[in-house]
């Protein structure tokens, strides 16, 4: 009973108590300084936006997204090799960057360049396991950023930035 009362609640607030007019900017980046295009998401948004009875839920779906396409595909090549970072640290958390690709899925049957982006992370994470299984973030390359005087066994190498144990970052990748 509380779960129903709780989304009508919300459908109400959302149709009815929220003003009609938009307050939120369309907050994407300019399409040539995006880190990744997909034109399959690009078309669901269109499609899919101006149906939000609150044209605020509209832009912030249309803003959220392709966040993870716009501004976190740092190192792309294909099929081969995929870097996502995670929010504004130049690294890759396993867990994160698999959650960040995951609201893609739906899309990979009809967008071969997603598809291939997705592919070149998963290659990318199989890679870095393989580097260190202990270890939850990495770096792009071999760089040493990160947590590098962390005491630990196995020692800490220039391509993981942090060696953090997460049982939870091996299982997202798996």
């Amino acid at each position: 009973k509380n779960r129903k009362m709780g989304w009508g609640c919300a459908v109400l607030f959302s149709t009815i108590l929220v003003p009609v007019y938009s307050s939120l900017p369309d907050a994407r980046p300019a399409y040539d300084d995006r880190t990744f295009h997909s034109t399959s998401v690009d078309s669901y948004i269109t499609e899919n936006a101006p149906l939000f009875i609150n044209q605020d839920l509209g832009i912030l779906f249309s803003n959220c997204l392709p966040n993870t396409l716009d501004t976190t595909v740092f190192s792309q090549s294909g099929r081969n090799d995929t870097f996502v970072v995670t929010g504004d640290i130049t690294a890759m958390w396993l867990r994160d960057s698999t959650n960040q690709v995951l609201p893609y899925m739906k899309f990979l049957k009809d967008d071969v360049p997603l598809a291939d982006m997705i592919c070149g992370l998963l290659k990318r994470q199989a890679s870095s396991v393989l580097i260190d299984t202990y270890a939850n973030a990495f770096n792009i390359d071999n760089n040493n950023e990160g947590h590098q005087d962390d005491d630990r066994n196995p020692p800490m190498t220039g391509g993981v930035y942090e060696g953090k144990y997460e049982l939870d970052s091996l299982a997202a990748f798996l």
